[in-house]
């Protein structure tokens, strides 16, 4: 089971300090009650503008951002009808402010990753009605220094919270906490909490994949991507950005 802790109580020393080790443990811990209501509207009009900005982009090219497969540094197909849109300018600028509203996210976060931490990505993750579960998917690869000893401590970390899309429908996000940083072909899943409200903390590291979205709604996540000052990521966001053009139509 995935460790749920009030986001308001992680002001606490030793309430944070517990929630680092069941962190190291299984990579994954959840926030509750760390979004209000009107940080989640806010953060929903950001994702829910973005999405209307680049399907306006693909439909003038008659293309439908749900459909095929997209590469682009800002725009990419996670699995079919999943896409993560990379949030730039004031869009960026927004949510990073925002974060500090998370009730017991910074803490978290810093108490992860040390005062040097710095938010590398913002975005959102949206999937549109009969997008399947995702393959189970680590996004920062297995780890830098695989002659360590396991567990070795974060270099990046994700927060992510629900903000459009979710209600009485299943299909949340499932981690696998048995083995979480070994080749195990048999995961343990471990479904969890995607209410409104709720901030899930994972490690780069964490093997996990996004659940089926059965409902009739386009569902968004927004996340925030904190790392160690050194690290840089080479996996997940690469090619042009959308609408670019060097000599080819890439639309």
């Amino acid at each position: 089971m995935i460790c749920v802790v009030s986001g308001s109580q992680l002001s606490e020393r030793t309430t944070l300090k517990d929630t680092r080790r069941s962190f190291i443990r299984d990579g994954v811990v959840a926030l509750d009650s760390a979004v209000r209501p009107s940080e989640l509207e806010a953060l929903a009009t950001v994702s829910d503008r973005r999405l209307r900005a680049v399907q306006r982009q693909l439909r003038a090219a008659g293309e439908d951002v749900f459909d095929g497969k997209r590469r682009f540094e800002d725009v990419q197909t996670r699995s079919p009808r999943r896409v993560d849109l990379r949030f730039s300018g004031t869009a960026h600028q927004r949510t990073v402010e925002r974060f500090g509203a998370i009730a017991g996210a910074d803490d978290l976060v810093t108490e992860l990753l040390g005062d040097t931490r710095r938010c590398l990505v913002t975005g959102s993750i949206v999937s549109a009605p009969g997008a399947r579960a995702q393959h189970w998917h680590r996004d920062g690869g297995q780890g830098l220094f695989p002659e360590q000893p396991l567990p070795t401590p974060p270099y990046a970390l994700t927060v992510m919270a629900p903000v459009i899309g979710f209600g009485t429908e299943p299909g949340p996000p499932e981690f696998d906490l048995g083995a979480w940083l070994a080749d195990d072909d048999d995961p343990s899943p471990a479904v969890a909490p995607a209410e409104p409200g709720v901030a899930l903390v994972f490690d780069y590291r964490a093997r996990h994949r996004g659940g089926a979205n059965r409902s009739q709604t386009i569902r968004h996540y927004v996340y925030w991507v904190w790392a160690r000052p050194w690290f840089v990521d080479h996996l997940n966001y690469f090619g042009p950005p959308i609408g670019a053009d060097d000599g080819e139509k890439r639309l």
